[in-house]
């Protein structure tokens, strides 16, 4: 099916969006706040649905471009690394303990091992198997040979 706009002549390739004041405003608040409705009422959107503006203005790509920009310049201007965050995080957990708050020492260490990948990812598997099936499967445990199970295995 040939769409219409290959019909006209035209490309089919979307135009790049360019930001309005208000949508770069929103942006720049966004970074600022961490907050969408916040950011909406103070880049001017009406206050009444400042958090329903939010959501929809950050779903235009042009817009997430311009929060992520606004991302990078901040944290240049901080100089925020994640290496900087760890040492952060270390030394006050460090300092947690030695001044004996254990609670803050070990969210501290919690903390450090989610960053550098510590804890193995949780997986959930779920099985929906009958007590005919499940006997089957220990039966063949049993075995010294291993064997492939097909449904004649199963009573």
């Amino acid at each position: 099916m040939t769409s219409v706009t290959a019909l006209e002549g035209k490309s089919s390739k979307p135009k790049k969006q360019r930001l309005t004041p208000r949508q770069a405003r929103f942006a720049k608040e966004y970074v600022n706040t961490g907050v969408g409705a916040e950011a909406a009422r103070r880049a001017g959107y009406e206050p009444d649905c400042a958090a329903q503006t939010a959501n929809e203005i950050l779903s235009y790509p042009h817009v997430g471009e311009e929060v992520r920009k606004w991302r990078e310049r901040l944290k240049e201007r901080l100089e925020i690394s994640a290496e900087k965050i760890k040492n952060d995080v270390a030394h006050i957990s460090e300092r947690a303990a030695i001044e004996g708050d254990n609670q803050a020492a070990l969210k501290g260490q919690d903390l450090l091992a989610k960053m550098v990948g510590a804890y193995a990812p949780s997986v959930s598997v779920h099985v929906d198997a009958s007590a005919a099936h499940l006997q089957a499967l220990l039966n063949l445990a049993r075995r010294k040979e291993p064997k492939t199970i097909d449904q004649t295995d199963i009573p």
